[in-house]
């Protein structure tokens, strides 16, 4: 970010020539500089602390000129340094235009405006401080109210049987606008306590940041499922998996460094779209800053919606990865639950747990049933089908990348040996059960095609 120069008439203080031209003529000239550059912070927005501009006091108004100024830079990185970065670039500006030792503050100038990637992480780690930990304590509050919204999404929508991925992703939305709004509204009055509550309120301003945080939870939702959908493939092809057909652990490294490599892009694509579009402004210190603050609040949301919960204790650990793999199971029944209705079943109950109860034989399964041999019983395919719900949601939970519904229209179009290759890549097969149907599990395998 480019800072105007500011005029050395923008303050009745900042020509300092004329000013002891007119009678300051008691104070040396360095104390009258220090004048001008404590003037110049207590009035230039925000605020100091008096510790601040104590340290102005400090520096010694009879060094020679040239050690005089080289204090005034020291001053003025340390000030960054603690965070203060808009401060230390008008703070050099000023000096730049006061100073008649040019080289001594060029290089100083240089820093403030376009630090080293050394110095700017050096900076972002030592101004960590309480103010973190409240922002990791409002983006996992944030986080699990979004799960829970997200569920109570799915399972509104799973009760009226509406099941398709449209609904899905409507209730992936619930979950996401409560997350983001909760992160702004909790945000927004923590800014505001910590300044009194005695800066005006500027509706446009509030409306343009929930805005901003919205469309920054978006970029990270979207990202990130993109990742974790289409990355379980790539480390199956490069064979990390076990005998068993579960991902090893170097796969499920590659799937999590992925999905949250893929949400920090989104996160930073979005912010840096918001800002140029004026939905947000700028932060202090340049762009090199403002990228690694940009990281370092991805981390600290995925500390936050990951690991932070074990700092409570195991059981409500346990609570918060539960929620997690609620959303999972819900999302892959009401998957399962479309195509089982797209083959021809209809949903008659629903359990207490909220699974489909069926009613009615498929006319697609029913013209499959020969094709492989398998002998139907009296009211056989009805629990089947339940049953095949069950566990089709139980193999795509615990494994990412397996799909259930695949393995119906490989039968249907390749018969078993087609079906059958593909549940090998998940450590899976097809295998007959008393009931004249066939199941999905892990061991237990026949030849599908021999009759019953």
């Amino acid at each position: 970010m480019t800072t105007p120069v500011i005029a050395t008439n923008s303050f009745p203080f900042m020509n300092l020539a004329s000013q002891r031209q007119e009678g300051d003529k008691t104070l040396s000239e360095n104390s009258v500089y220090l004048r001008g550059a404590k003037q110049l912070l207590q009035s230039s927005g925000g605020s100091l602390g008096k510790e601040w501009l104590s340290q102005l006091d400090d520096i010694g108004a009879n060094l020679d000129q040239k050690q005089f100024w080289q204090e005034l830079i020291q001053y003025g990185l340390r000030l960054k340094a603690a965070g203060h970065a808009d401060k230390a670039e008008q703070l050099f500006q000023w000096v730049q235009l006061q100073t008649p030792y040019k080289d001594a503050t060029d290089k100083a100038a240089k820093e403030i405006k376009n630090p080293g990637w050394d110095q700017v992480l050096r900076d972002t780690v030592f101004s960590i401080g309480p103010n973190d930990l409240v922002d990791l304590a409002i983006f996992h509050a944030a986080n699990r109210f979004g799960n829970v919204a997200k569920i109570a999404g799915l399972k509104f929508f799973r009760k009226r049987n509406l099941t398709s991925f449209p609904f899905v992703l409507a209730a992936r939305s619930v979950g996401v606008w409560s997350e983001g709004s909760m992160i702004w509204g909790l945000s927004t009055l923590y800014q505001n306590a910590r300044k009194g509550f005695k800066e005006p309120v500027d509706s446009y301003a509030l409306f343009k940041s929930a805005m901003a945080v919205q469309f920054m939870m978006r970029g990270i939702r979207v990202f990130g499922v993109v990742a974790y959908e289409t990355t379980p493939r790539l480390a199956r092809a490069m064979g990390m998996v076990q005998p068993n057909g579960v991902l090893t652990r170097g796969g499920n490294f590659l799937v999590k460094t992925a999905t949250h490599g893929a949400s920090m892009a989104g996160m930073l694509t979005v912010l840096n779209a918001t800002r140029e579009y004026g939905l947000i402004p700028h932060q202090p210190g340049g762009s090199r800053q403002e990228f690694v603050r940009d990281i370092f609040s991805y981390i600290k949301y995925a500390v936050a919606s990951n690991g932070f919960s074990r700092l409570f204790g195991k059981r409500y650990h346990t609570s918060t990865e539960n929620e997690f793999r609620e959303i999972l199971r819900l999302e892959s029944q009401m998957k399962s639950e479309t195509y089982l209705k797209k083959i021809g079943f209809k949903v008659a109950a629903r359990q207490p747990d909220g699974l489909a109860r069926f009613d009615q034989k498929s006319p697609v399964l029913e013209g499959l049933l020969p094709k492989l041999n398998l002998v139907e019983k009296s009211g056989a395919v009805v629990d089947w089908a339940h049953n095949i719900l069950v566990q089709m949601t139980q193999f795509q939970v615990a494994r990412p990348g397996f799909d259930g519904t695949k393995v119906f229209r490989l039968l249907e179009k390749g018969g078993p040996n087609a079906a059958n290759t593909y549940c090998s890549r998940f450590g899976l097969k097809i295998h007959l059960n008393e009931n004249g149907g066939f199941d999905i599990s892990e061991t237990g395998v026949e030849n599908l095609a021999q009759p019953r």
